[in-house]
């Protein structure tokens, strides 16, 4: 039975330049529908390129990637990007670990890109608690650029259940060019069975998302040589 994925309203603020006048910038704002920030900013750059294409002026537009926002419409949730860099800079500054928290889940919702620089400051909090969830709202957020920050988190002395949410949050966020391969070979390898087996699911995932074409049956015979070379030694 064919199901409908969910579509979820999102306001996408695109900079730009104008050939004309090219030291000026300029922005629009479109309030789109789509599944995830990623499908709502392909339907924004749409409307702005047929905008352009339909247009007969001599003058080009071109965008400012460095500038682009992209955040959920939702009750409950701040409305533009002033309200959530406000939010992000009381993310950093409290200590007040309920509202820590509560900010996360937020920002985790609003799935702004630009978010994740804070949020990351959070992945190393002293209460582990704390730093899994941080981890968790770049997971939802799906940021491919904070890629390599969190695999730095993943180290032989990181606790189970960050490693765990590490694996996870990779497995969702890595891009088809990014080279995993290493990463996922230390996970199948790692001496606790719960973070076998979220390596094994996180390649699920990969599949899922044609990431993992060629690699799966590489790494799991060398998963396998590794415990054979544990438990012969």
């Amino acid at each position: 039975m064919h199901t409908m994925t969910e579509q979820k309203a999102y306001k996408v603020l695109i900079p730009y330049s104008e050939s004309a006048t090219p030291r000026k910038s300029f922005k629009v704002e479109y309030e789109v529908e789509a599944p995830d920030n990623a499908c709502a900013l392909r339907k924004a750059e749409n409307l702005f390129n047929s905008y352009s294409e339909s247009n007969s002026a001599s003058w080009v537009r071109t965008i400012n990637r460095g500038g682009v926002r992209v955040w959920r419409l939702s009750e409950g949730l701040p409305k533009n990007p002033q309200e959530i860099d406000e939010l992000c800079e009381r993310l950093v500054k409290t200590d007040d670990e309920k509202s820590i928290s509560e900010m996360l889940k937020t920002l985790a919702q609003l799935e702004d890109a630009f978010t994740t620089s804070f949020i990351l400051a959070r992945t190393k909090h002293a209460n582990m608690k704390i730093a899994a969830e941080a981890i968790e709202a770049i997971e939802k957020i799906g940021d491919p650029t904070s890629l390599l920050a969190v695999k730095n988190l993943y180290k032989d002395g990181t606790p189970i259940e960050l490693k765990i949410r590490i694996i996870t949050a990779i497995s969702r966020i890595a891009l088809p060019e990014d080279d995993i391969l290493d990463f996922m070979s230390e996970a199948l390898g790692d001496e606790s069975p719960e973070v076998r087996r979220a390596a094994e699911e996180a390649f699920n995932i990969l599949e899922g998302r044609a990431l993992a074409s060629g690699w799966v049956d590489w790494l799991k015979a060398r998963q396998k040589r590794m415990f054979n070379n544990k438990t012969s030694v």
